[in-house]
């Protein structure tokens, strides 16, 4: 296994209940504002340790988890938005 591949492989293990967690708060229907603010925080964090592997190891799957980060990060603040208004 090369250094690129480990480096993902670690970023799964240690992020991978990041993404399954948001995609979780974002389906479900009655979540509070404390919540949202907590995984708000939960995937500006994600957002930039998933750049920090895209621009380290310059692979389509590193890419791939830096854009589903991102993705995840407006989803939430999107909703955020609907459901209480104002910005993060």
């Amino acid at each position: 296994m090369t250094l690129e591949q480990n480096a993902i492989k670690l970023h799964a293990e240690v992020y991978g209940w990041v993404y399954e967690g948001a995609e979780t708060v974002l389906t479900d229907k009655c979540v509070s504002i404390h919540v949202l603010l907590l995984w708000c925080s939960r995937l500006e964090m994600l957002v930039n340790q998933s750049k920090k592997l895209a621009l380290a190891v310059q692979t389509e799957q590193a890419k791939r988890a830096w854009v589903k980060a991102r993705d995840l990060e407006k989803r939430m603040k999107e909703r955020y938005k609907r459901e209480y208004g104002g910005e993060y």
